[in-house]
Order: structure tokens, then C-alpha cells, then sequence
């Protein structure tokens, strides 16, 4: 679905990579799996861009977002996220993938993070949005 929707935008199409939302260590070890890396796999299959794992990580366990207000979101998510490799995005143009938006701030912290490492770009794609 997302890959379908993805040839609509052609901006999307300057992505060099792909790259999913991680979840926490210890939060992806309790679910066994993580969404936002299932949506990436299968888009990157449909779509042959690249898709580069573990270079982009949550380095804090943060609180559920769930209860919290949009600015609190915010502040939660701040210094959450870290690369690995920052070879891996400089210059690049990454498409993040996650499966929902609520307030943006768990996208907002990744970009930053992103562009911080030395991405020229950040987009981001998710199968729903909370209007």
C-alpha cells in the first residue's frame, strides 16, 4: 500500500535509502519484532530502493507516548534516537518509514537525528496519520 501511494509523491522519489523508526532494545525484544521494520522490508521490496538497518537506534527507553500531551511527545523524544554510522546518511537523502503519526514528535526526533549525522534530507512515510 505504501509503495503504491509512494508514486504518487514524486519528491519521495530523491531517496537514496530507506530507513525504519527503531524501537528500544528492550522494547523490540519484548514484542519479538518491530512494525515500522516489516513496512520498510516490504516496501523496499516493492520498490528497490535500499533499505540500511541498525545504523539508526534508540538509544533511550522513552515513556508511551500514548497518555502524554503534543508538547510533552516532544520533550520525551528529545536525545532518544543516535547513529551508528554517520558515513551511512551524510549527504544522503533518507526516507523514514513508521507506521503511524500521531503529533509527529517520535518523526521529528529521528529527522533530527538524521540530519544531525549529515543527511541532506529526511522524509517520512506512515501507513496512518491521527488527524
Amino acid at each position: 500500500m505504501m509503495a503504491d501511494e509512494w508514486v504518487h509523491w514524486p519528491e519521495l522519489h530523491e531517496a537514496d535509502t530507506v530507513m525504519s523508526v527503531p524501537l528500544h532494545f528492550w522494547q523490540k525484544h519484548r514484542r519479538t519484532y518491530n512494525q515500522s521494520d516489516l513496512l520498510a522490508k516490504a516496501f523496499c521490496g516493492k520498490t528497490n530502493l535500499p533499505w540500511i538497518k541498525n545504523i539508526l537506534f534508540r538509544k533511550k527507553m522513552t515513556r508511551s507516548q500514548t497518555r502524554l500531551k503534543r508538547e510533552d511527545r516532544f520533550e520525551n523524544m528529545e536525545g532518544a534516537f543516535g547513529l551508528r554510522d554517520h558515513e551511512a546518511v551524510r549527504g544522503k537523502t533518507v526516507l523514514l518509514i513508521d507506521d503511524v503519526c500521531t503529533t509527529g514528535a517520535t518523526l521529528d526526533a529521528c529527522a533530527h537525528t538524521l540530519r544531525t549525522g549529515g543527511a541532506r534530507k529526511v522524509y517520512a512515510m506512515t501507513v496512518a496519520r491521527q488527524v
